[in-house]
């Protein structure tokens, strides 16, 4: 185990009886989903703006915006509204919306964390971006309320498989530092990460070889170490569910599944 590092303990392999689904059934995003990739889903807390990456307009991934009319309409058509010239994904966006931050890179082995901002929620976000050295190489960033803390997963050296670590900050011009691993297991890839409102409770991807990846959930007041399988949902232990990003509400989850039969369709739960 990697120094200051957390193992996740009984989630080798796949669940065999997951507990039941907290609310109502699974809805796929289908006005969105198409042959290309949508992945790293993040919803509003009115719940009309969806913000997720896709290669759909391009080679590369770019974010993509898609606003609805109600809380539980249909999406509309969606528009890129932030691209880097390379691969640009994993939209992690602040409490009041006005800060949007995310990776430019390569997807694997990940990518320097940017910064965004708009001075209303009905503006695009622009501006000068700021850049976060300090972070290294990051996947899937997701930050506390206050900001001042961030957790992002983090591959593993000479592996594909990823750690969850995170870094804190004084104040939010500082830059960041302490940075670790919270939770890592070497046979484990631990992915995508999302903190809840409150800072208590994060999902994150759990998978390892040969078996299907699911979304777990784990509790700041344990260490992160009581890793259990999400219960927002039903588990379909024949699909892989990935990327669950948990609505401030604390109940609601847009996430990544191939249920469809496509490897990277966006789903929502609790809606």
């Amino acid at each position: 185990m990697k120094p200051g590092a957390l193992l996740v303990l009984a989630l080798a392999g796949c669940v065999t009886t997951p507990p039941p689904p907290a609310c109502g059934q699974v809805r796929a995003l289908d006005e969105l989903n198409d042959s290309f990739a949508q992945v790293s889903p993040w919803l509003s807390a009115d719940r009309r703006e969806l913000l997720y990456a896709s290669n759909g307009t391009s080679v590369n991934l770019a974010i993509e915006r898609a606003t609805r009319d109600s809380p539980t309409g249909t999406f509309g058509a969606p528009m890129v509204i932030l691209t880097e010239g390379s691969a640009t994904f994993d939209p992690a966006v602040s409490a009041d919306e006005l800060t949007v931050w995310y990776v430019v890179g390569d997807p694997q082995p990940g990518g320097a964390m940017w910064q965004a901002t708009r001075s209303s929620k009905d503006e695009p976000f622009g501006g000068d971006a700021a850049v976060f050295p300090e972070l290294g190489n990051v996947v899937h960033p997701t930050l506390t309320a206050d900001q001042l803390t961030i957790y992002y997963a983090q591959q593993q050296t000479d592996s594909a498989f990823h750690d969850i670590w995170t870094a804190t900050r004084r104040s939010t011009t500082d830059p960041w530092s302490n940075q670790h691993a919270v939770i890592a297991a070497d046979d484990l890839d631990e992915d995508g990460p999302s903190i809840s409102a409150d800072g208590e409770t994060m999902l994150f991807d759990l998978n390892s070889t040969g078996e299907p990846s699911y979304i777990a959930k784990a509790t700041r007041s344990h260490g992160f170490a009581d890793a259990t399988p999400a219960t927002e949902f039903d588990h379909d232990s024949n699909a892989n569910d990935f990327l669950g990003s948990l609505h401030a509400d604390g109940r609601t989850v847009v996430f990544v599944s191939d249920r469809s039969g496509e490897s990277d369709d966006l789903f929502i739960a609790c809606e």
